[in-house]
């Protein structure tokens, strides 16, 4: 029974699928045009292809046989006999004036007999002429459609006017997205009128516009370094409006690779300056491969240049920070020699920080680390001036604690523990106060103290913490000089669910909570080093893509929890 529910659901959902992609084509007709969006789904086959390789994966081999045998079922044998099975279905979206119209097209190889079939499930098909028919929808619950037969397609709409719309083959519509994705919608940005890209223009600008007077409380140096930063967005924002040729939205399950993937991809207009900057990052290396972890609960990493703009703008807020905190220091009741040296240091800070970012080259990496009983926070960054950091740092900690003697309890500094790879590493340990929240906790995860790592490179500046966190930073590095310079997609961010499991089930609240994350964990253990979930930024050509995958690990890790659902609700599933 529960399978027989399953198929009527697969059925209706085909069914509704078509009715969904008509509410696309409402609206009045319009005049034989290239089309402003275009929509695509994988069809028949690729839909049960796809309910095969999931079947497989979760351990129920015969998922999509036994679909289509119940399909065939509810349909009296007939399955969906007349559609074509192995082409893609799609929808086209056209402008007319400010309303959208368009079509929903479905390969068929025997029209009449298709309908026949899905009769009790959307109505009876009526002539309406011309060799268009309509559907009222089964005892006339349901909105028209009409449908007419367009060589081996079904083109069909909401407003009968809409049929004339479609070409011979609209599937030439679709370009390569049914190759690409299983789902997707692409827009033609180009075809969008000029008209109506300058009325988003100008809203931006009157936005932004608004944005820009000064706010309560805000002193000339925010409201300046706030409209300095707001205008360089505006003008990327308003130049890209124009510039944008094509935005697409895909999703598909790679059946060789069982892996999910979803990408937004953006593409401008060859040679333009939008174009420019989405793919100018096209070339990103970092230093740092070796903090990209496999078994890390969460690792990111950011490569690329700067432009001048942007240099020039981080320079702005740099000194508006500077300028700011020197007023700050000013308004404060201490002596002037205190004054003085707060000053000094404050522009120490300024001063090594704007060497960094006039560099103009981003070059980071940091990991989250868990095993049971430990946690480590590892982080890498570029810096041409490693050495003046390494000094600000030693002013600071000599400064805090000489305004805090009673730290000289609680803190140990240890410059100079050792040197790994031409890093020098200076250690500072932190003891957990007995009165610090969750303190239990903390010190299972990294002990009784927490020793903090500064790592100091010629060119990078290091940083760890946990529980012995001086030799997995040294890992990491070691791990990174094996492979400088590597290629690497601009920013990528990775989950390890796993890990990020286990780690919920040690720092959970309750027992409750504990039980449910440990039993995820040790599901989670078959899949492997497969177990992640990847955002990434990752540049084509004439734009970027942003692509979210989940792999085949987690996958087969849903298939698996599937099994365990209570018996209450695959009761209500058998019903």
């Amino acid at each position: 029974m529960r399978k027989l529910f399953v198929c009527k659901l697969v059925a209706a959902a085909m069914v509704a699928g078509c009715v969904f992609w008509a509410q696309l084509a409402w609206a009045d007709s319009g005049t034989k045009a290239e089309p402003i969006a275009v929509g695509s789904f994988c069809g028949y086959d690729g839909m049960f292809e796809n309910i095969g390789t999931i079947g497989k994966v979760s351990g129920n081999p015969d998922l999509a046989v036994g679909l289509e045998a119940m399909l065939k079922l509810v349909t009296r044998s007939h399955g969906l006999d007349g559609l074509d099975k192995s082409k893609p279905w799609g929808a086209a979206v056209y402008l007319n004036g400010k309303k959208p119209s368009g079509y929903v097209f479905l390969p068929v190889t025997d029209l009449q007999k298709l309908l026949a079939i899905l009769e009790p499930f959307v109505g009876k098909a009526e002539d309406a002429g011309d060799g268009v028919l309509k559907i009222s929808g089964k005892k006339g619950k349901a909105e028209k459609l009409f449908v007419k037969q367009k060589g081996s397609w079904a083109i069909i709409s909401k407003k009968q006017e809409n049929l004339a719309l479609a070409c011979d083959n609209p599937a030439e519509l679709l370009g390569d997205l049914p190759e690409k994705y299983d789902l997707a919608i692409s827009i033609n940005a180009l075809n969008i009128p000029a008209d109506l890209r300058e009325k988003v223009v100008e809203k931006i600008k009157k936005d932004a516009a608004k944005d820009m007077k000064r706010r309560d409380g805000e002193d000339d140096i925010e409201h300046s370094v706030r409209c300095r930063v707001t205008k360089d967005l505006l003008a990327a924002i308003t130049g890209a409006v124009n510039d944008i040729s094509r935005i697409t939205a895909g999703w598909t399950l790679d059946n060789k690779t069982e892996k999910i993937h979803a990408d937004v991809t953006v593409l401008a207009k060859p040679g333009s300056e939008t174009a420019r900057q989405l793919t100018r990052w096209s070339s990103s290396k970092t230093r740092f491969a070796g903090f990209r972890m496999t078994e890390a609960v969460w690792a990111g990493s950011l490569a690329g240049d700067l432009n001048d703009n942007e240099a020039d703008t981080l320079k702005a807020v740099l000194k508006a920070v500077h300028d700011k905190g020197l007023q700050d220091i000013e308004k404060k009741d201490k002596p002037k020699s205190h004054r003085e040296a707060a000053a000094g240091l404050l522009g120490d800070i300024y001063n090594a920080f704007n060497e960094v970012v006039g560099a103009k080259r981003i070059d980071s990496a940091a990991a989250l680390l868990f095993e049971p009983g430990s946690l480590t926070l590892l982080d890498a960054e570029y810096a041409p001036n490693p050495r003046e950091l390494e000094k600000i740092a030693g002013k600071i900690s000599d400064i805090i604690l000489a305004e805090h003697p009673e730290l000289n309890d609680v803190v140990t500094i240890k410059p100079d523990v050792e040197e790994h790879e031409g890093v020098r590493f200076h250690s500072v340990s932190l003891k957990i106060p007995p009165d610090a929240k969750n303190r239990e906790k903390v010190v299972a995860l990294i002990g009784e103290t927490c020793e903090v790592i500064l790592g100091v490179g010629n060119d990078s500046i290091y940083m760890a913490a946990g529980r012995e966190p001086l030799a997995t930073l040294k890992k990491a590095i070691a791990a990174s000089t094996k492979d400088l310079d590597s290629s690497v997609p601009p920013a990528q961010m990775s989950i390890g669910m796993r890990s990020l499991a286990g780690l919920l089930a040690e720092i959970s609240k309750t027992e409750k909570e504990q039980s449910k994350m440990a039993t995820l964990a040790k599901l989670l253990e078959t899949a492997g080093d497969k177990d992640h979930i990847v955002l990434s930024a990752v540049p084509v050509e004439n734009g970027l893509s942003l692509r979210f995958e989940v792999e085949e690990g987690i996958i087969k890790t849903i298939g698996k929890m599937s099994t365990m659902l209570p018996s209450s609700i695959t009761g209500v599933l058998a019903k």
